[in-house]
């Protein structure tokens, strides 16, 4: 690999300067992007995936403000899967390495952001972080924050 591109690629782990945050909630099982069917020469969304973005965009803004972010975001996102039955270990929390695929989860999150005002386009989301956990309390968790390079 070219040094350069090494040299970038460690520039990840320095600090961007956060100008502001916003933490939103929403205690609901997280579910991954469902995608689009097409039927007939034309493209639908399905009643549940419908349903779903309906139910977390109505969460999500019930800790929304009502500002909108501008600029360059990052997003910091837990996705917590409530304990099943065959869970060893049922209290704090425990890293989730089972479906849903993480990047699959972003998705609908950044789009009900969106569709509550948070920011006016996801385009300026440019940088994730995600994890997904084993909790007593389904839900995802949110912080975004608007950033500037040092």
């Amino acid at each position: 690999m070219r040094m350069e591109l090494i040299a970038l690629l460690d520039e990840f782990t320095t600090p961007l300067e956060v100008v502001e945050s916003k933490y939103l909630y929403a205690e609901i099982k997280p579910q991954a992007k469902q995608s689009t069917s097409f039927g007939q020469g034309r493209a639908f969304t399905s009643k549940k995936k419908r349903e779903y973005l309906t139910s977390l965009a109505t969460l999500l803004a019930q800790s929304h403000d009502g500002t909108t972010l501008e600029g360059e975001l990052r997003v910091v996102a837990l996705y917590s899967f409530p304990w099943r039955k065959i869970d060893k270990v049922k209290t704090g929390w425990a890293l989730m390495s089972k479906r849903p695929d993480i990047d699959n989860l972003h998705k609908p999150l950044a789009d009900c952001l969106e569709a509550i005002g948070l920011f006016g386009d996801d385009a300026q989301i440019v940088e994730v972080s995600a994890r997904k956990i084993r909790y007593e309390i389904p839900g995802i968790f949110v912080r975004v924050d608007r950033i500037i390079q040092p």
